[in-house]
């Protein structure tokens, strides 16, 4: 360990995280504004508009001025915050970010089904969740959030399709798992000594900070089901390859509904709600029977 006075003093190391994320998003958000009035013409009062997706829609340089900003918020939020940290608070024995590989093909092979099995019970969820009589500003919240995804996927070069899908699959697989599942589930599953509490507290905040209230309980669900993945197969590639997936099919589904929208307008069928539940379940099953088998010692 880097930090020896930061041993076993949980709290202090989650606020040292929340320091190191803050100071590296402020960084990199300095460093997209200074590419985008580099090289776009646009302006930082323009940049500032609360309404932002309304303002690039007269741009150009649109597409590459609100990638430059999310790209860079999200390295700077959760990638590098997460290796900082990661480096600083080492320990041989439960190290953060556990990348092992052996035995994960048990895991891998079944992933893809676990993930579409889970994608149709979060939109359940969504449909549920959008029922929910919440006030107006969280409405408007979710119709800005909306209008992003939207816009992104309206550009339909090759080129723009790999960018978006790497902003919108590739790195925040890679970065929110570094940054929930690698750092701060771990965190709290050493402080809490419960892995459940973990799980359930670290999806609550991987939830609530996309500040999308309309879509709160099935990115809770998802949270959930992605930290399970963490501790039954102790790798992180599981979970990270579970939220890529997760979201490239939905950008797929986003590319090919009439008004490129990731969201489903139509009711799901009960009897596939059912079915995918029944899947989830068991899958769920051979995840934790695995992980008893090879993690837990018998008595």
């Amino acid at each position: 360990m880097v930090l020896e006075f930061l041993r076993r003093k949980y709290g202090l190391q989650l606020l040292m995280f929340l320091l190191i994320a803050f100071l590296c998003w402020i960084f990199l958000q300095i460093i997209g504004i200074v590419v985008i009035i580099t090289f776009a013409d646009i302006s930082i009062s323009d940049l500032t508009q609360a309404n932002l997706v309304g303002v690039l829609k007269n741009y150009e340089d649109g597409y590459f001025v609100l990638f430059t900003l999310l790209i860079t918020q999200s390295i700077g939020l959760f990638i590098i915050p997460s290796l900082i940290f990661a480096r600083l608070i080492r320990d041989s024995n439960q190290p953060f970010l556990p990348f092992p590989t052996k035995r994960l093909g048990r895991f891998v092979l079944l992933l893809p089904i676990f993930v579409i099995a889970g994608i149709v019970l979060v939109s359940f969820m969504g449909q549920l969740n959008m029922k929910l009589d919440l006030p107006q500003y969280f409405h408007d919240m979710e119709t800005q959030a909306t209008e992003t995804i939207n816009y992104l996927l309206s550009f339909n070069s090759t080129s723009q399709l790999i960018t978006t899908t790497i902003l919108m699959a590739v790195v925040p697989a890679i970065g929110e798992e570094l940054f929930f599942r690698g750092i701060l589930q771990q965190i709290i599953a050493k402080w809490t000594k419960s892995n459940w509490q973990a799980i359930l507290i670290t999806a609550f905040i991987f939830s609530a900070i996309h500040f999308q209230f309309l879509t709160f309980l099935p990115r809770f669900f998802m949270g959930i089901m992605l930290g399970y993945l963490l501790v039954w197969s102790r790798s992180l590639w599981v979970p990270i390859l579970a939220h890529f997936l997760h979201n490239f099919i939905s950008i797929l589904v986003g590319i090919q509904t009439a008004d490129n929208t990731l969201e489903t307008p139509e009711a799901i069928n009960l009897w596939l709600v059912l079915g995918s539940t029944i899947v989830l379940i068991a899958i769920s099953y051979w995840y934790y029977t695995s992980y008893k088998k090879d993690y837990v010692p018998e008595n």
